[in-house]
């Protein structure tokens, strides 16, 4: 053997002694590898981007459809969350507009505020609509003022034109609040509160102010009796004390209907 080493050539190429580097101590290669990665990493969320752009955002082909909000909107904040929600308008019929403003400004927001100088105030669960009709709570609306219910039973009502089924929900049966309230529903609407127990009473105008209510030009007093007071349109469509008795100290009290809607 030749002590000299052959030296190889590459086609077409001029021959070229070629010198390995030697590694300086502690020296490391380049990572090549890391490199392409993340150049090719660059290169797809480049065209993601122009994919996205092309087909309009969140508004393209993609089937997610974001809504620009009208000017006219109405808003709900939590302060307790820290966010305020934003809740288009623009398919609200102005009737339900104007209902949901009314709601908003007469329906009670909790027990408390529906009891604060009442036995309770009955016109904090209804009001008068732009055309004079009452508009009264839900279930639901009920349920969030008063808390869920003690107790509820469904049974059969019979009204002056026939007989329907009805939801009653009761409250302070067992609790230390007073009085001892029935809620009755119809059609989801509320139909009348009954007043279980006795309510102490000087007078006929101190026994309507007891319940947030007033006589007016608008009101009819169908029935004033010794023992029994019915007034209608007095902030309500029908106040009735249809049990009115001494006690043993001499004191009235009133047993009471108050009615939303008739049946």
């Amino acid at each position: 053997m030749s002590e000299h080493n052959e030296l190889k050539m590459e086609p077409g190429l001029p021959p070229e002694k070629k010198e390995k580097k030697k590694e300086e101590p502690g020296e490391k290669k380049p990572n090549n590898a890391g490199f392409i990665i993340g150049l090719i990493c660059i290169c797809l969320v480049a065209a993601a981007v122009t994919m996205f752009v092309k087909g309009g955002g969140f508004g393209g082909d993609s089937g997610v459809t974001v809504e620009a909000v009208p000017a006219e909107t109405s808003e709900l904040s939590s302060e307790d969350e820290g966010f305020t929600m934003t809740i288009p308008t623009e398919n609200m019929t102005s009737a339900e507009q104007e209902q949901a403003e009314m709601t908003d400004k007469y329906i009670s927001k909790s027990y408390k505020e529906l009891t604060d100088g009442y036995v309770f105030n009955a016109r904090g669960l209804t009001f008068k609509d732009s055309e004079g009709k009452y508009v009264v709570c839900n279930m639901n609306q009920i349920a969030e003022i008063m808390g869920e219910p003690e107790e509820s039973k469904e049974w059969t009502y019979t009204g002056a034109t026939g007989q329907y089924p009805v939801t009653s929900y009761y409250y302070n049966l067992k609790s230390e609040k007073e009085p001892t309230l029935q809620f009755v529903f119809y059609n989801n609407g509320l139909m009348e509160v009954i007043v279980m127990e006795g309510i102490q009473f000087d007078n006929r105008t101190q026994l309507l102010k007891k319940f947030g209510l007033e006589l007016t030009d608008e009101s009819q007093i169908a029935v004033d009796e010794d023992f029994e007071y019915r007034v209608y349109n007095c902030g309500i469509q029908d106040f009735w004390a249809y049990a009115l008795e001494k006690d043993d100290n001499g004191k009235w009290r009133a047993y009471c209907y108050l009615r939303y809607f008739e049946l």
